[in-house]
């Protein structure tokens, strides 16, 4: 019976720690991440290298890091806290709708789905005419809706713009490049390589913050 190879494994400035297992009836190599723990558990057919299992995790580790990354988030709405532009702020009922600086306050909670809706449309108003103006588009109308396999869409025909009710809960920037990207279909109504030049040349760290949108890193960009 092997013994199990406890090592490390460096990736991006992170250490992990590895745990091989050598297992009799194995044909092919297994590799799972833990990310709590930071570890990376593999089993290998006995007689396999540690060249050859670290040729594989070389391969594989980028992607269950990713995976892991996105399936943990904190939710954007708690039993006693919400997400607002990015800032996490305790909530209260009581008998006015009002954001304070450490807190906000609502009627109740079916007001607080109300109440997220006009605070993103207040900051969608506020920021679409800049943006239509720097990027040469024409004018929209907006609306703020529910909407689970998207943060936005475009109807350019009929002069109208829809956003996710989910972004009120991100920062400034990663909404500003939801709109960005929105507005650049008013030019290229595809994502081909010059709708995302396009993109790029007014959001030039769009990459970064649609990461921070699909993992949920609703603070990204605040600093």
């Amino acid at each position: 019976m092997h013994e199990p190879i406890i090592t490390n494994y460096l990736y991006e400035f992170t250490n992990y720690q590895v745990v091989i297992n050598f297992r009799p009836r194995m044909r092919n190599i297994n590799y799972r991440y833990d990310a709590p723990t930071l570890t990376f558990n593999i089993n290998a057919p006995y007689r396999t290298s540690q060249k050859e299992i670290f040729a594989g995790l070389e391969r594989f580790a980028p992607g269950l890091i990713e995976k892991a990354e996105k399936n943990k988030y904190t939710p954007a709405i708690g039993r006693n806290y919400v997400y607002i532009f990015g800032k996490k702020m305790p909530y209260l009922i009581t008998s006015v709708n009002h954001v304070f600086p450490d807190h906000i306050e609502v009627k109740s909670q079916i007001d607080l789905n109300e109440f997220l809706k006009s605070l993103l449309k207040d900051y969608l108003l506020s920021q679409l005419p800049r943006l239509e103006k720097l990027m040469g588009t024409k004018h929209y109308r907006i609306t703020v809706r529910d909407m689970n396999s998207r943060y936005g869409s475009n109807r350019r025909y009929t002069g109208a713009l829809s956003f996710a009710l989910q972004l009120v809960h991100y920062s400034g920037p990663i909404i500003d490049s939801v709109i960005v990207h929105e507005l650049a279909h008013d030019k290229f109504f595809d994502h081909s390589k010059d709708f995302y030049a396009l993109v790029y040349q007014y959001c030039p760290n769009y990459k970064a913050l649609s990461k921070a949108l699909s993992h949920h890193h609703y603070d990204y960009g605040n600093d």
